[in-house]
């Protein structure tokens, strides 16, 4: 069976955590900032859960990152972040 190719435009703007939930930056904070007020701006730097659907699409087209995921028990509870380099992968 051929290898599935990771689409990079997802993988450089989505991350799967440890226990499988799909984060992305917040929208709304590329340009027009002087219109927003502070708290606004604050909300907007933490990244947001993808969930239903949209989920299970950006899983399908990062299929390495979920498979191996999918098959990593948790460590006492504790979350495992993937992060992907040039020479393989690390966990941490």
């Amino acid at each position: 069976m051929p290898k599935i190719k990771t689409k990079k435009k997802a993988a450089k703007r989505f991350k799967i955590t440890g226990t499988g939930k799909v984060m992305a930056q917040a929208t709304g904070r590329r340009h027009l900032l002087s219109d927003k007020n502070s708290k606004k701006k604050r909300i907007l730097r933490k990244e947001i859960s993808i969930e239903g659907k949209v989920a299970e699409n950006i899983k399908q087209v990062l299929p390495y990152v979920w498979i191996i995921i999918k098959n990593i028990m948790p460590i006492k509870g504790s979350m495992l972040f993937l992060i992907k380099i040039k020479s393989g992968l690390i966990y941490c």
